[in-house]
């Protein structure tokens, strides 16, 4: 009889200090202001292409935050205006396509539903210009995303996400884990299966569309994406992931499963089902496991 895991357990994600740990992101991507910028040989990949500029919704960083370096921002009010300076998409209130104001939901609605505008509050098809990929060798290729208040455990969300049409499921998963009470915001870093890198190469734009096919009340933003093409993990933020494996109907510990991550790295659990696994560029990692006998499990 096939078995299941219990959701493993994360106990906890913190960014390492030991001397070797690189707590900061090294970039060239500095100027914020900028609604978008193409970069070419940098330190943090060897291609950089982003849109939106860089500036929490327009609330301003603490003083030294990095935003590239996964950490929740904190708590911001809302409503706020979007500013006409802003592109399409960013940093504004979004609903899904097929959000009824008047309609009766299951969930409820969070508190962005209150502020739903017909016009400005529709999600967007993001066009990231990629013809400076045209002769580039990929070996890698991540999405980064900067979300604000994407909660579909709590509101019964279910976003579709596609990439040049296509579904990208790695994406869809991720949305599906993601919780952000607060409001708070934060960078996810989703590596992008190999299937889309010949479009990246013949096509001029890479085009993204996020959108809540429920048509629930759980409101969201977004401040920039990022597509990082070759990307150094030597000179990304990087953390450390804490955790447990379980039997999901004992609650027991599972001995000597192989928890990995979506690039494949992979550690094993010890004598009480716990993992550490070290030197992880940071984003929204989605945590699986696997063992004989089991159904795989995974956690966010």
């Amino acid at each position: 009889m096939t078995r299941h895991f219990f959701p493993i357990f994360i106990l906890g994600i913190c960014l390492a200090n030991n001397i070797q740990a690189q707590v900061k992101t090294r970039t060239e991507d500095k100027n914020w202001t900028a609604q978008s910028a193409e970069l070419a040989n940098t330190l943090e990949a060897d291609y950089i292409i982003r849109v939106g500029d860089i500036d929490n919704l327009g609330f301003g960083w603490p003083e030294g935050f990095d935003p590239f370096c996964s950490r929740s921002t904190e708590v911001h009010s809302y409503p706020w205006e979007a500013k006409k300076e802003d592109a399409a998409g960013f940093d504004r209130i979004l609903m899904s396509s097929k959000f009824n104001p008047n309609a009766s939901l299951t969930c409820g609605n969070d508190g962005y539903s209150a502020a739903y505008d017909p016009k400005l509050s529709k999600p967007v098809t993001y066009q990231l210009p990629t013809k400076i990929l045209k002769d580039a060798d990929i070996q890698n290729a991540y999405l980064q995303i900067f979300l604000d208040d994407f909660q579909s455990p709590t509101f019964c969300s279910k976003f579709r996400v596609t990439i040049n049409g296509s579904r990208f499921a790695e994406a869809e998963k991720l949305l599906s884990f993601l919780d952000q009470t607060g409001p708070v915001g934060k960078l996810v870093t989703i590596p992008i299966p190999e299937e889309f890198y010949k479009g990246f190469k013949e096509k001029p734009v890479m085009s993204l569309y996020i959108d809540d096919v429920n048509g629930s009340g759980d409101g969201f933003a977004i401040d920039f994406i990022r597509l990082l093409v070759n990307r150094k993990r030597d000179n990304t933020c990087k953390g450390t992931i804490i955790g447990r494996v379980l039997d999901k109907e004992t609650e027991q510990p599972i001995a000597n499963a192989t928890v990995f991550l979506a690039d494949k790295s992979s550690v094993t659990t010890n004598a009480e089902g716990q993992f550490r696994i070290t030197g992880v560029p940071t984003g929204y990692e989605i945590v699986s496991a696997s063992y004989a006998g089991y159904n795989d499990g995974a956690a966010g």
